[in-house]
C-alpha cells in the first residue's frame, strides 16, 4: 500500500508511506535469523534514499510483521527541516531538536510526519504475502526493489540511462571495484 502524508496547517506534502504486511511461512528458528529476531519497521528515507532510520512499528490487526518506508518529499525546504531534526549522527529526527529552531507556536513538520506513520501503522494492515515464497511474493525484498527504482520525479538522481555507466559513489567496474 503506498500513500501520500500530508500535513494540514499549512497543506503541504509531506513524503510517501509505502508499507506491507507478511507472514513467514513457518516460525523462524535462531538459525536463520543470526542478527535477531526480525521486527516491523519503516525505514525513514531522505533525499537520495539516505536511510536516516528504521523505526519500529507495531505489527498489523492480524498479528503479521509490517515492512515499510517513508520518504521525504523533494521539497528543499521540507529537506532542510527534517535534516534540521537529526543529531550530529544522522542517526533519528527528533522533532524537538526543530522546534528549537522554528518560531513559538510553529508547525513542525517533522513531528507532523511521525505522528501521520505511527497513526497509519496502528491502524489496518497492508497487503499481505508470504515471506517464503520467493517468487511469487518476495517480502521485504520486492518493495525495497520497487522502491530502489530510480523515479522521474526525483531531481538529480543517477539513473541507469544518465550519462554516468556507474553510481556517482561507486568507482567505475574493473579499477578496484565492488561489483
Amino acid at each position: 500500500m503506498v500513500q501520500e502524508l500530508r500535513s494540514d496547517r499549512p497543506i503541504r506534502r509531506l513524503g510517501a508511506l509505502a508499507h506491507r504486511s507478511y507472514v513467514t511461512p513457518r516460525p523462524l528458528e535462531a538459525a536463520d535469523e543470526p542478527f535477531g529476531p526480525v521486527e516491523s519497521n519503516v525505514a525513514l528515507l531522505r533525499r537520495q534514499q539516505f536511510v536516516v532510520k528504521y523505526m519500529q512499528v507495531p505489527k498489523d490487526t492480524a498479528g503479521a510483521r509490517r515492512a515499510g518506508v517513508f520518504a521525504v518529499d523533494e521539497d528543499d525546504e521540507l529537506q532542510e527541516l527534517f535534516a534540521a531534526s537529526e543529531p550530529v549522527a544522522h542517526d533519528d529526527w527528533n522533532p524537538e531538536y526543530l522546534q528549537q529552531q522554528l518560531p513559538r507556536y510553529g508547525r513542525n513538520p517533522v513531528r507532523v510526519a511521525l505522528d501521520k506513520i505511527r497513526t497509519e501503522m496502528r491502524s489496518g494492515t497492508g497487503s499481505i504475502g508470504t515471506d517464503g515464497d520467493d517468487a511469487r511474493h518476495p517480502g521485504l525484498a520486492r518493495l525495497s526493489g520497487i522502491l530502489g527504482r530510480p523515479s522521474p520525479t526525483l531531481r538529480g538522481a543517477w539513473t541507469p540511462a544518465s550519462p554516468l555507466s556507474h553510481p556517482p559513489a561507486w568507482p567505475a567496474p574493473g579499477r578496484g571495484a565492488r561489483p
